[in-house]
């Protein structure tokens, strides 16, 4: 079982261009399960799914810029809007939710963006709350596994509450003590941002109770580091990309 999350930068930049260098990376790693977060039009999304391949696409209709794209059944999904809002923006955050058939199993995956700005750790202190709430709501024990941009670094307190709560920071599980940085100065969008912010991993893919369902934690990797030979970038953020094999199964199951 793959499994990516990716914050694909809405239409920033040469974002055609940028696609291109998305889909030439991600498309050979054939994830199972793909979330993107700023993917806020519904027939470039459409596109997406089609070129890469997935049977299925939860796009909701609330302008959330979360889609989840997956290679199993969807039985159902939904789009919950956080009662926390930031008083600096102007629009909702969201997260998104969809029940896959897994084999005979069933797992249940989350996929959100909190809110951006460095000092509003508050802010999305009160986001992650919502969505551990949302999350013990849906899943009710059962294999979870959530991703998205949390625009916190894993040290601080709002992002410690996963942890806290038994969700596995799957790339500090697999690379413990390394920085894995998504939001990395040396990437030209990130670095020209209209606000200068720190080298941080911020995007992250967390997992509970899912070992009967995904099996072993085989391979986490930062993707979508390097850019192109025009110098164009997939996107400002780097994503995370990580690899569960069950026992006598095949990694891409």
């Amino acid at each position: 079982m793959k499994i990516l999350t990716l914050n694909t930068w809405n239409i920033q930049g040469p974002w055609r261009e940028r696609w291109e260098v998305i889909f030439n990376e991600v498309r050979p790693l054939v994830p199972d399960i793909l979330g993107c977060q700023e993917l806020f039009d519904g027939a470039w999304a459409e596109e997406a799914r089609k070129y890469l391949g997935y049977r299925y696409l939860a796009f909701p209709r609330q302008y959330a810029g979360l889609v989840m794209m997956s290679n199993h059944e969807v039985l159902e999904w939904d789009c919950y809007q956080m009662k926390t809002q930031s008083r600096t923006e102007d629009y909702k955050r969201y997260v998104l939710y969809a029940k896959l058939r897994i084999r005979k199993d069933e797992l249940n995956v989350f996929n959100t963006h909190l809110s951006w700005k460095p000092e509003e750790d508050g802010v999305r202190f009160s986001q992650i709350q919502e969505l551990l709430d949302y999350m013990d709501q849906k899943s009710k024990g059962h294999a979870t596994v959530v991703m998205g941009d949390f625009n916190a670094a894993p040290e601080t307190r709002e992002v410690k509450q996963m942890t806290e709560k038994g969700y596995a920071d799957l790339y500090a599980k697999r690379h413990p003590g390394e920085a894995g940085f998504t939001w990395d100065n040396r990437n030209l969008y990130a670095s020209s941002s209209s606000v200068k912010l720190p080298d941080r991993r911020i995007d992250f893919i967390f997992t509970k109770n899912e070992k009967d369902v995904l099996g072993d934690l085989k391979s986490v990797e930062i993707i979508l580091k390097e850019p192109n030979a025009r110098g164009v970038f997939g996107s400002d953020h780097s994503g995370v990309f990580s690899v569960f094999e069950m026992k006598g199964k095949g990694s891409g199951e």
